[in-house]
Parts: structure tokens; C-alpha cells; sequence
């Protein structure tokens, strides 16, 4: 079935950013704890099949930043919250769910393999980064002694005692640190580097700059 409900460029904009942010959040904390997994799809999230910057995943997933009013009869209040209204949730989840058969999240949510100690790591890094992060569906951001507290009362989804092991060992080793200012990257088009090697900067904004230019050409949306 043809998806007839379309984000928009400032919910396509938004949805960029976050995914650019992510993926430069996950690459410095790979480079800094020495991490070395075997996934073929980096930048993290921008490259493979069913990367953040196609547009099967775009179209439902930038949904999420679309505002939707809300009306409380009981108290007689509107309100506004983002990706709430009924007919968007299964696209959004739609093409999120076709996003994490990228490698890393199949890794991650199928632990029966053999896998290296790295790839774990790295996906349990990729973790911690999306909880650091402000995401709507996460509760918003938490801080490093908050995401402890959820692993502490076993409060987020599908989290094994194996995986919480691991997200508590590379909590700790991500918090002595630096931490990354990914707040700096506001502008899609003058991309800073927050401290990534050359060689993933430059490649992230190649391939940042042919997804903008494939989303103006191919489906006429302008990212300003």
C-alpha cells in the first residue's frame, strides 16, 4: 500500500539532524573507546540498505516530529504533541522496523550467534547515545546516572541480563569521556566536526549532501 501521508521539509529537516547527530554521537564514542566491529553499514546509520537517509525510512520516521493537536474534553484543554495521531504511528513504526534490519540492530536484538566483543559494544555504545539523546519515544534525554536508574529498575524494553551488562560497562567507560558537543550540529549544510577522524567526517557529509540533493531532485523537498 502506497504511503499517501508524506512528512513534510521542516519534519524531513528534523528528522536529518537527529539521524546526523546519532550517527556522529555513536562514531566518536567508537573512535575514543577503541571499538572495531565488523558492520559494514558506517557511518553508523547513514549507510547499508535500510540507512536513515533512505526514503522508505524518511517518509514514515520524520512523521514522529509532525504536531498534532489534541483535545481534552474532560478538561476542556488543546495540546500539541508530536507523531500522536492515530493514522501515523504504524508508519512511523513501519519504517522503523524496516531501519532496524540493518545489521547492527539484528546483532543486537538476536543474540544467539557467535558475535565479537566489539560488535556488542558497539551496539550497546549505539544504546546509551540514543538514550543521551532527546527522543520523544525515550522519554526525552537522560543523563548517565538516569539511564543507570532504568537499568536498575529493569524499566527499559527487551533489556536480557546479558544486555544490561553491557550497557552498564560501556555506560561507565562512556561517561569518563569527553562527551561530544552534538548540540554544535544545528546546520545540515556547514556540518562541524565534533571530533571524528577526517576520513568518517567527510564521508558523512558526502553522503549527508546526496541524500539532500536525491530528496530535492526525487521527491521535491528543500533542506534549507
Amino acid at each position: 500500500m502506497v504511503n499517501i501521508i508524506l512528512p513534510d521539509a521542516k519534519e524531513v529537516h528534523k528528522w536529518l539532524l537527529s539521524s546526523v547527530q546519532h550517527s556522529c554521537h555513536v562514531e566518536y564514542f567508537a573512535l575514543v573507546l577503541g571499538l572495531y566491529p565488523e558492520d559494514p553499514d558506517r557511518p553508523h546509520d547513514l549507510a547499508g540498505k535500510n540507512n536513515k537517509l533512505e526514503w522508505p525510512v524518511i517518509s514514515g520516521e520524520a512523521l514522529q516530529y509532525r504536531l498534532v493537536k489534541k483535545y481534552d474534553i474532560e478538561k476542556g484543554l488543546t495540546s500539541f504533541e508530536y507523531g500522536g495521531e492515530v493514522e501515523l504511528l504504524p508508519l512511523i513504526h513501519s519504517s522503523r522496523e524496516l531501519h532496524r534490519q540493518q545489521g547492527h540492530h539484528r546483532i543486537w536484538n538476536n543474540l544467539n550467534g557467535i558475535v565479537k566483543l566489539d560488535d556488542l559494544m558497539f551496539c550497546a555504545a549505539d544504546t546509551i547515545c540514543a538514550l543521551l539523546e532527546d527522543r520523544s519515544y525515550n522519554g526525552g534525554s537522560h543523563s548517565y546516572a538516569e539511564i543507570q536508574d532504568m537499568l536498575d529498575g529493569n524499566v527499559l524494553e527487551g533489556i536480557t541480563p546479558l544486555k544490561k551488562g553491557l550497557l552498564e560497562e560501556i555506560a561507565i567507560e562512556m561517561s569518563n569521556q569527553d562527551q561530544p558537543k552534538i548540540s554544535r550540529i544545528t546546520n545540515l549544510l556547514e556540518l562541524p566536526n565534533i571530533g571524528l577522524p577526517e576520513a568518517t567526517y567527510l564521508k558523512i557529509r558526502s553522503t549527508l549532501k546526496k541524500s539532500v540533493y536525491d530528496l530535492h531532485t526525487n521527491y521535491g523537498i528543500l533542506i534549507m
